[in-house]
Parts: structure tokens; sequence; C-alpha cells
């Protein structure tokens, strides 16, 4: 099974199948932070910063109140 959030995954050729797994995640879990950050991630490695924005205003707002800030070494 792919692991979304380890930093070897974050390989732009995986960024399509990364962004599938974690939008399936966020089905089960919505608004899941760590989430939200990986597809924020994903969205930002296929070049797709309009898509990226969006997801980064949630991301931000799921984060809020977090004891870290969320970036690949805390996942």
């Amino acid at each position: 099974m792919l692991d979304p959030f380890s930093s070897t995954s974050f390989a732009r050729t995986r960024a399509p199948l990364r962004e599938q797994v974690i939008r399936d995640d966020l089905k089960r879990f919505p608004r899941n932070a760590r989430s939200l950050y990986g597809l924020h991630e994903s969205l930002v490695k296929q070049g797709r910063a309009g898509d990226a924005a969006w997801v980064k205003r949630q991301c931000d707002e799921a984060w809020r109140d977090a004891d870290v800030t969320p970036s690949l070494d805390v996942m």
C-alpha cells in the first residue's frame, strides 16, 4: 500500500496516484488536516496552483489550532 504522506512518495511522477489515495481518505474522513496537507502538496507538485490554493485555505483552517506546523517532517 502506498503511504501518501511519506517523503519518498512525493516524487512528481507519483503525484496523481498520491492525490487519488488522499482524496479517497478525505471521503472517509472529511477535513482531515493531515490529508488536506498531503493533497495540497500533491497539487503543488502537479503544478495545479489554483486547486492547491483552494485546498491550502482548507488546510490552514484544519491546522489552525494544532500544536505543530504541518510539514513532511511531522507526517
